[in-house]
C-alpha cells in the first residue's frame, strides 16, 4: 500500500491488471489527492473513551449500550408525555411499528393475509397512512 521514505510517505499500490486508457487519468488525478495528505510517522493506537481507564471491556460496552436508549430518551424529549407514549412516538417517526406492511416486509404475516388496511382495501397499512392520511 505504501511505506515511510525519508519522513515521507509514498504511496505504492499494487494492481491486478493495469488501468486502461480512462482509469489512467482517473489514477492521476487519486495520486495528486492523496499526494496533498501529509501525515506523520507517528504509532497509531486505539483508544476506548467510554470508561476512566481508556481501555476496552465487555463490561463497560454492556453498561453504556443499556444506558443509551434511556440517554437518548432524556435527551430528546423534553415533554410531559408519560415514557409509553415518547416510545410509541419515536417508533412511529422511524417506520417501527408492527403494522401490516412492515410485518409484510420482515416475512411475520401469516399466509394470505395481505398488508393492507382493514378499513381501506387497497391501501397499505403503514404509519403514514394510520396516523395522517386515513379517512
Amino acid at each position: 500500500m505504501g511505506q515511510w521514505v525519508n519522513e515521507e510517505w509514498r504511496w505504492n499500490f499494487d494492481w491486478r491488471r493495469d488501468p486502461f486508457g480512462r482509469e489512467e487519468n482517473l489514477l492521476a488525478e487519486l495520486s495528486n489527492m492523496l499526494d496533498t495528505i501529509r501525515g506523520n510517522n507517528m504509532k497509531n493506537k486505539w483508544i476506548w473513551v467510554l470508561n476512566s481507564t481508556n481501555v476496552f471491556t465487555l463490561k463497560s460496552l454492556y453498561v453504556n449500550l443499556s444506558a443509551a436508549p434511556r440517554r437518548i430518551l432524556r435527551g430528546s424529549c423534553t415533554c410531559l408525555a408519560p415514557q409509553k407514549v415518547q416510545i410509541f412516538s419515536w417508533k412511529s417517526i422511524l417506520g417501527r411499528l408492527p403494522t401490516r406492511s412492515n410485518l409484510s416486509r420482515r416475512g411475520a404475516l401469516s399466509v394470505g393475509v395481505t398488508s393492507d388496511c382493514v378499513w381501506c382495501p387497497g391501501i397499505q397499512e403503514a404509519e403514514d397512512h394510520l396516523f395522517c392520511r386515513w379517512n
